[in-house]
């Protein structure tokens, strides 16, 4: 009980304490003549000599206000804990970006880089291993970036098994990142890159509708392979003067491939009836490309025939044509002079004529010679019907495409030179566009001697003149001395498709 007393007048005396104003004085000491102290329920101590206990000192309550220490009495203590930060335990972020995947390292300048664009959001250190799949052939890369971006490129130059450097074999290449900050943490990317230096494969498997009207689109199909796709494709036209029209480029996968366009004159009109020649340019995602054989195919429509006998605008040009094709040995021979001139010339053939010499008809559209329509049979047309001569049109164009996958329109010529209406409605609607004449005739047919030949040819001739001969022994003789008679005259021997286009017609 001593105790509880003690502890209740140290408290009043720290109540007094703490109400007291700030610079007040201390209360005075009492006396003898101050009032009595107030009653307590506390019991009075057993002796006056027990000394009063000091005031505690601990930190007031929350929200209370501290008020000035009593004279001699120990200061608030103060919280001296520090604060640690938790440790970096996140990964750096690193993106990756790659352009060309596939890649050609191959010297063409074509995609023969691959791009590694990165970019961290700190600073970190990055390992790059480039390897094959057999991890026979390597390349090591150690770069510091960020905090932003860096592009890292590889030209396809590796380190194999031996310690020696080269080009990248043909393959896929495994490419790791590993990026590493500050603290240690890592983050690891892979990617996978192509080397292909090859270009595509290429089979045609063929052009329709055969023949073509020219209406609608005109497909290409073919089959194409390639370690690097997406495939880019790309069809031409062509006539045997040259390029008419180019398709717009598409991507297609690889294996089969359709690609269906329409081609058309560089003037946007209709291609007229004839032979054409169609390509595809193949590239692969790497930028290795490939341009495929040409195939023939052909353009069949109605048309109006036009009688031509010259062409005045084709400048030094002359055409060279022969005609009947009933003599193979002369036929072989004629082929050879014009190969050893480079000359071009141009030959009229009835259908009989192309079944019974397929090794000559063959060599005659290989070597790029014009051919034409000499109607089967070799007969006099004005007197047969419509239907009778467009029968022997239509043989005509039979022979050629089976024989030599080449088509005699639109050049025909009636035997004998003889035409009327009739013949003609019935060439044009069997497509033949020309029906070609000529203002040169040495009468060669009646075999009056090589020489002959050559000098009333030579005689006659001027620029866009359409010179008529035929297949025959003399013929083959006389060519020689007619070919090196127009060089010598600055006259150009070219085929009949040359001097027309020379002439401005189609």
């Amino acid at each position: 009980m001593r105790h509880r007393g003690l502890l209740a007048v140290g408290l009043g005396a720290l109540t007094l304490a703490l109400a007291a104003p700030v610079g007040a004085s201390p209360p005075p000491s009492p006396s003898t003549s101050s009032p009595p102290a107030p009653t307590t329920t506390s019991p009075a101590p057993t002796t006056s000599t027990t000394p009063t206990p000091a005031a505690p000192t601990t930190t007031p309550a929350t929200g209370a206000v501290p008020g000035p220490s009593s004279p001699g009495s120990a200061p608030p203590s103060l919280d001296t804990t520090t604060t640690t930060a938790p440790p970096d335990l996140v990964p750096p972020r690193l993106r990756v970006r790659v352009t060309h995947p596939h890649f050609s390292p191959n010297g063409d300048r074509v995609r023969e880089k691959v791009f590694l664009a990165l970019h961290a959001d700190e600073a970190v250190t990055v390992d790059i291993t480039i390897r094959n799949a057999a991890n026979t052939a390597r390349k090591v890369l150690h770069l510091t970036l960020g905090p932003g971006d860096q592009t890292v490129t590889w030209g396809g130059r590796i380190q194999r098994a031996n310690g020696s450097w080269g080009r990248a074999a043909d393959g896929d290449y495994t490419v790791k990142l590993v990026a590493r900050d500050a603290a240690g943490n890592k983050t690891k990317k892979l990617r996978t890159v192509t080397v292909d230096t090859r270009p595509p494969s290429f089979a045609w498997t063929g052009i329709t509708p055969d023949p073509w009207g020219a209406t609608g689109a005109v497909t290409y199909s073919f089959v194409s392979h390639d370690a690097s796709p997406p495939l880019s494709v790309q069809g031409t036209a062509s006539s045997r003067v040259g390029l008419i029209d180019r398709s717009s480029r598409v991507s297609r996968p690889q294996g089969a491939v359709r690609l269906a366009w329409r081609p058309d004159e560089p003037d946007g009109s209709v291609l007229l009836p004839g032979n054409y020649f169609g390509a595809v340019r193949v590239t692969d995602d790497a930028g290795n490309a490939l341009t495929s054989p040409f195939r023939a195919y052909r353009v069949d429509r109605p048309v109006s025939s036009v009688a031509v006998r010259r062409a005045d605008g084709a400048g030094n040009r002359v055409a060279v044509t022969f005609d009947d094709c009933n003599d193979g040995a002369a036929w072989s021979s004629i082929l050879g002079t014009l190969r050893a001139y480079g000359a071009g010339g141009t030959f009229f053939c009835p259908g009989d004529q192309v079944y019974a010499h397929p090794a000559q008809a063959q060599a005659t559209v290989a070597a790029g010679h014009s051919v034409g329509s000499h109607s089967n049979g070799h007969a006099q047309l004005t007197r047969l019907s419509y239907g009778e001569v467009a029968g022997r049109l239509a043989i005509d164009k039979a022979a050629w495409w089976s024989v030599a996958r080449a088509t005699p329109t639109p050049y025909f010529r009636p035997p004998y030179g003889s035409y009327n209406s009739t013949v003609l409605a019935a060439a044009g609607d069997q497509g033949f566009r020309y029906t070609v004449i000529w203002d040169v005739d040495p009468t060669d047919y009646a075999s009056p001697g090589a020489g002959v030949i050559a000098s009333r040819v030579l005689g006659a001739v001027r620029p866009g003149s359409i010179v008529l001969l035929h297949v025959k022994g003399q013929t083959a003789a006389a060519l020689p001395t007619i070919l090196s008679g127009l060089r010598a005259r600055g006259l150009q021997p070219v085929t009949l498709a040359q001097l027309f286009a020379a002439n401005g017609w189609r």
